[in-house]
């Protein structure tokens, strides 16, 4: 008597195929806000690290005797805004000093990267910084100086939001 073998057919059964599409819902369901909350923090670490470098440059400019204008200390500041009444000074002269003591309510001042890059403070614009702080600048922040010679920032298409955004980077 002859034994015949049926050939086994080799594939994946259905239920096979929905465990597999389960566990990889379930693994993604795990590491996709994860891998957010990573790119969260790094994007608001990086802000933080411009925002300091920022500060440090104008803190630097300041201070440097060369910068002075008229015989006083400035900011290496171009234009004003007075769209929200955040703390500012009034400009003197091309707009890069400010009068003493500074006024409060009159505006705020962008900072003119062009001038720290000028003075070899930093080495290039920030990644952060829009077009109102360098033409052809794509950044996501205004940065400027309030009256205290602090360094904030606002969200550069609204104009309100002030600080670091939540998955806005750069």
């Amino acid at each position: 008597m002859m034994i015949v073998h049926k050939k086994q057919e080799k594939g994946f059964t259905l239920i096979e195929i929905l465990i597999a599409v389960a566990l990889l819902a379930i693994i993604s369901a795990v590491v996709i806000p994860n891998v957010t909350g990573y790119l969260g923090r790094g994007e608001s670490a990086a802000y933080k690290g411009d925002s300091r470098l920022i500060q440090g440059a104008v803190d630097a400019y300041y201070a440097d005797p060369a910068t002075k204008i008229g015989g006083k200390k400035a900011y290496p500041l171009k234009g004003t805004v007075n769209a929200e009444k955040t703390s500012g000074g009034t400009p003197v002269g091309n707009g890069t000093e400010w009068t003493s003591p500074v006024t409060v309510g009159t505006g705020f001042f962008f900072i003119d990267f062009d001038a720290l890059v000028t003075a070899k403070l930093i080495t290039d614009v920030p990644g952060s910084a829009s077009a109102d702080n360098k033409v052809g600048a794509t950044g996501s922040y205004t940065w400027y100086v309030d009256a205290t010679g602090k360094v904030q920032s606002k969200l550069a298409l609204d104009r309100v939001t002030t600080g670091f955004v939540d998955g806005v980077y750069p």
